[in-house]
């Protein structure tokens, strides 16, 4: 009786937990791993927007400081900022902007892949920024010689079609002058043709006097490597002659020297880049993409379509520009602080109207007074010609991914926009940042 009474109780015990305390304790299991699932999801999601956060503001910075550098050297070897063409529509030699673009526009036409991004801003840039400025020994007058249209040389620049410049290492003053990007357009490594550079010749007298012309490489020689290279040059009759000479000329025609540029102080290669945000499309993800052409023209240096574009940092959804001049819409030139000296006043309005910056009001137009010549400085009542002092960017970045639940605030003005490509809905699901900054320019 004792051993079945135990054998019983034994056999209670081996039956282990009943159906219904199996379903809950699955039912708690499942809880628990279902919230700590949507716990590492939702940490997973803060530090992959964290990541895009950090990401983006890299791409902010990475732009803005490849952008600046380039800015604060426009206009290096003698270029200006304005020229006056005649009451037309006035020529930026140094710096341009196309503002606001249409649909369809290209950095670079012809080149799909330099598709801009509708209503954001293209920034050209034109100096001599890689190479160095050479002098030359305008002492010498065998140093600089001009030929005419029979191959004669002339005294008289406005008759000349060609010349010839003769620049050593070291400099007449004893400096080292580096001529291997001379001598690389004249002879290239990979062994094509010469490339036509465009030479920006500076007066002696004064660096407002100064021409663009078109390096000759066929004809140029490497005397000595390293040490003295011939350069001929054109003036016109050349491959991008004329878009070369509108950047010291107003008006059309074939262009000529000025009278008063008969001797040559420095030589410099004049380089051009195009800063804009590049349409990826069918890829939804904007970048900042650089492009170098033959100053003035719309051909890419190098030749191929693949050098029309180099992304330089990824997310950036808009960019827009804004030229900060002393011009006749702000105060009139004073002397505030009574020192003798002419005070630069540079006014900036709430709504930007009426005031001393371009293209930071949708009423802004480049060709209406005061931007468009003729001006004349010594003339009561006639325009001054503005002068640039600033360039005002704004780059907003983007992250990749949207962010679920989120809709970041619609931006409200920045310069003349109408920020149309960034305030969609479905812009609105990434987060994004801006920054601006103003730089002062060095050689304008």
């Amino acid at each position: 009786m004792r051993q079945s009474l135990h054998a019983c109780r034994a056999s209670r015990r081996a039956e282990g937990y009943s159906l219904i305390e199996l379903i809950v304790s699955l039912s708690i299991t499942i809880i628990v791993l279902l919230g700590l699932f949507q716990i590492f999801e939702k940490n997973t999601e803060v530090a992959r927007t964290q990541t895009q956060v950090s990401d983006m503001q890299q791409s902010l910075r990475v732009a803005q400081n490849e952008m600046t550098r380039l800015i604060r050297m426009a206009g290096r070897g003698g270029l200006q900022e304005l020229l006056d063409n005649g009451g037309a529509a006035p020529l930026w030699p140094a710096l341009s902007v196309q503002d606001n673009v249409a649909a369809d526009t290209y950095a670079v036409p012809g080149v799909n892949q330099s598709k801009v991004v509708e209503g954001t801003d293209v920034l050209s840039i034109r100096g001599v920024f890689t190479a160095p400025i050479y002098q030359i020994n305008n002492t010498d007058p065998t140093f600089f010689t001009l030929y005419d249209n029979s191959g004669t040389p002339t005294t008289n620049p406005p008759s000349a079609v060609s010349g010839e410049i003769i620049i050593r290492n070291p400099s007449p003053t004893g400096i080292p002058q580096n001529l291997q990007p001379l001598e690389d357009a004249i002879n290239p490594p990979d062994g094509g043709p010469g490339i036509p550079e465009a030479l920006i010749l500076a007066s002696p007298i004064d660096e407002s006097i100064y021409a663009v012309v078109e390096l000759d490489p066929n004809n140029s020689t490497v005397d000595i490597p390293g040490s003295q290279v011939t350069v001929r040059f054109r003036i016109n009759g050349g491959t991008h002659t004329d878009a070369y000479g509108q950047l010291y000329l107003s008006g059309g025609g074939s262009p000529i020297l000025p009278t008063a540029l008969t001797s040559v102080a420095t030589v410099g290669m004049v380089e051009e880049y195009r800063f804009y945000v590049r349409d990826p499309d069918p890829d939804p993800i904007p970048s900042l993409a650089m492009a170098r052409v033959y100053p003035n023209t719309q051909v890419v240096h190098g030749g191929a379509d693949t050098d029309a574009w180099l992304d330089i940092a990824d997310g950036i959804s808009e960019l827009q520009i804004a030229l900060g001049f002393d011009s006749d819409l702000g105060p009139p030139q004073t002397d505030i602080n009574g020192d003798g000296e002419i005070d630069v006043v540079i006014t900036e309005t709430d709504d930007g109207e009426d005031d001393d910056w371009l293209f930071n009001a949708p009423g802004d137009d480049p060709n209406s007074d005061p931007w468009v010549p003729t001006w004349d400085d010594t003339v009561p009542g006639r325009p001054r010609r503005p002068r640039l002092f600033y360039v005002r960017l704004n780059t907003v970045a983007r992250i990749q991914t949207i962010e679920r639940n989120y809709a970041a605030p619609q931006v409200q003005r920045i310069e003349n926009s109408d920020l149309a490509n960034i305030n969609t809905d479905a812009e609105r699901q990434f987060r994004r940042n801006l920054l601006q900054t103003t730089i002062d320019l060095r050689n304008l």
